[in-house]
């Protein structure tokens, strides 16, 4: 059977668009599916009030969580949650790694260390940077 891509990526948010990104640029057919609609304004508002209290740009229908209705407050739109997140994303330390170093009395002894190293995901972090 004949496919139209070779990846499918579901969400625009932060790794939908990296990864799809990444697909594309080593060559792959992508197709991204996106439910969010464009922002409704050329240059939507970021503050706090339009963000975080008015919701403006957030997805916020009634879905069942454990059959309790509740409103979620995803981004709605292109580029999901992350489109409207506000924050920063900083780059952990090579000691973030190894959290037994600091809290070896809080940890039992199989979470003191990630199962991978910070010098494996630094480049990855060096090409999200740029």
């Amino acid at each position: 059977m004949q496919y139209d891509f070779d990846v499918i990526v579901i969400g625009s948010g932060a790794g939908g668009a990296a990864f799809s990104y990444a697909c594309a640029t080593a060559g792959k057919r992508v197709l991204l599916v996106e439910r969010g609609r464009r922002a409704t304004t050329p240059n939507p508002p970021l503050d706090e009030r339009f963000n975080l209290i008015e919701k403006a740009p957030y997805d916020d229908r009634l879905i069942a969580v454990n059959e309790v209705p509740r409103r979620l407050y995803m981004g709605g739109v292109l580029g999901g949650s992350t489109a409207v997140y506000g924050g920063a994303l900083l780059r952990p330390a090579a000691d973030d790694f190894h959290p037994g170093r600091r809290y070896g009395q809080r940890l039992p002894q199989p979470l003191w260390d990630w199962p991978i190293d910070y010098e494996e995901l630094a480049p990855y972090y060096d090409e999200a940077e740029s």
